[in-house]
């Protein structure tokens, strides 16, 4: 699979297994590519937020914000190809994804920001960051599990959910989210994203649009644009 379609399939949810890890390495460490799916997204956004009359002057206004990208033919080839799907009047593999599209274009795994790996920490208290950061989920969850059985510590537990979400445990991960909801954690515009996406997943629409809107409404920067580009996708 080249760049371009992993890329396309990675924003629509398309990819298999083995493709997701592939786009998520790429994530993670390659810049260029980082960019092209940002670039990506905002060219889809550019058609949800915009009437078929007006999205020449979107992609022109966007082909000006990023004059680094705009010289690569990666741009014109994803611009190329929104024109191409105008000019035979069919929007609807971007207006209307399925919610797990929505949930895949949108879900990236949290970095471990509470307690950050540092070579030579072999500490007791960082074996569940380490197995976090290392993707050994399961290990991570057991982790993770017993420190809270000594101290509910609502950022642990946060990391806790997130483990399990990793490990594709998705039922109790929504659960420890939810009772995240009411707690201080700092990581409370975290929770509402991902049990918005968790309850998006279930195709509770409604659900998932109200935690939208709570995280818009906390004013936080974490993922507020996002908020407001997936809300109107699900309007």
């Amino acid at each position: 699979m080249d760049r371009e379609q992993l890329i396309q399939g990675y924003i629509e949810g398309t990819l298999t297994s083995t493709q997701q890890e592939e786009a998520t390495k790429l994530l993670a460490n390659d810049a260029a590519f980082k960019e092209e799916v940002s670039l990506y997204k905002d060219l889809q956004a550019a058609i949800t937020d915009s009437e078929r009359r007006t999205l020449k002057t979107s992609l022109q206004e966007l082909e000006n914000k990023t004059p680094a990208l705009k010289k690569r033919s990666n741009f014109y080839l994803i611009a190329a190809s929104i024109v191409v799907v105008l000019g035979i009047g069919s929007l609807f593999m971007f207006s209307s994804p399925n919610p797990e599209q929505l949930y895949a274009s949108n879900f990236e795994v949290y970095p471990n920001t509470l307690k950050p790996v540092v070579r030579g920490d072999v500490g007791e208290e960082m074996l569940p960051f380490i197995a976090y950061e290392t993707k050994e989920y399961d290990k991570a969850v057991v982790s993770f599990a017993s420190i809270l059985e000594q101290n509910d510590d609502p950022d642990i537990r946060f990391y806790y959910a997130m483990s399990l979400l990793n490990d594709s445990q998705e039922t109790k991960a929504l659960q420890e989210l939810k009772v995240l909801e009411s707690s201080n954690t700092k990581y409370l515009p975290q929770v509402y994203w991902y049990t918005a996406l968790l309850e998006l997943k279930k195709e509770n629409i409604e659900a998932s649009k109200t935690l939208l809107n709570r995280l818009i409404e906390d004013k936080a920067l974490y993922k507020n644009r996002e908020a407001k580009q997936l809300l109107k996708k699900l309007d």
